[in-house]
């Protein structure tokens, strides 16, 4: 039994693999399939368009350090490949999933698990923050303010469960000031100690 040739397999990341070849079938057993062989593709490009895939690779690189499930972020993925690969494809999947992990975030709190909330914050950050990223490549660039708001939201809840929480501060600057985070190590309490002060690059948006 030869399988229909016009058939592909799709996986999560819409990748297109060849259909099972042959279907070879013994009495008394199910078909044993003979596969071709699959498709050779690059692991780490999700989208051609260079800037989705840059960004795209930004948030699946933040699982090692929990701003990130990879399942989560495949879905988000396959979700902007079903929806055309444009940048408002990608700002709806990505908005979609990280609005849900600030949803598990907040359902997490009503349970009193705070290291699960922590984590659904950071990645609903993490996700919103791609969104964020792509919302003025979209036909409705002014939802950048909105998206903005979104991952801040879900920032500052997760800063709030961190141990110890990290600390929204004002910055000098000028006649104004800029909006920071002092992030303190574990059992450092109040002491004076070495600060390293990170700034984020001119292309990205500002947490504050």
């Amino acid at each position: 039994m030869t399988a229909p040739a016009d058939v592909r397999v799709v996986t999560a990341l819409g990748t297109t693999l060849p259909a099972p070849r042959t279907m070879t079938k013994v009495a008394g057993r199910a078909p044993a399939v003979i596969r071709g062989p699959a498709v050779v593709r690059d692991p780490a490009v999700f989208f051609t368009d260079p800037n989705l895939n840059a960004q795209a690779l930004f948030t699946v690189g933040a699982a090692g350090y929990g701003a990130a499930e990879y399942g989560e972020f495949a879905s988000a993925v396959a979700a902007a490949h079903a929806g055309g690969d444009s940048y408002a494809a990608f700002y709806r999947a990505f908005r979609d999933l990280g609005l849900l992990a600030s949803r598990l975030g907040y359902e997490a709190l009503d349970r009193g698990n705070r290291a699960a909330a922590r984590g659904a914050f950071l990645r609903g950050a993490s996700y919103l923050a791609s969104s964020l990223y792509v919302a003025i490549g979209t036909p409705r660039p002014r939802r950048q303010a909105a998206a903005y708001r979104a991952m801040n939201d879900a920032w500052a809840q997760a800063a709030g469960l961190l141990e110890p929480a990290a600390e929204p501060v004002q910055i000098r600057y000028g006649r104004t000031t800029l909006p920071g985070w002092l992030l303190r190590p574990a059992g450092a309490a109040h002491r004076r100690r070495p600060t390293i002060i990170f700034s984020n690059g001119t292309d990205a948006q500002l947490i504050g």
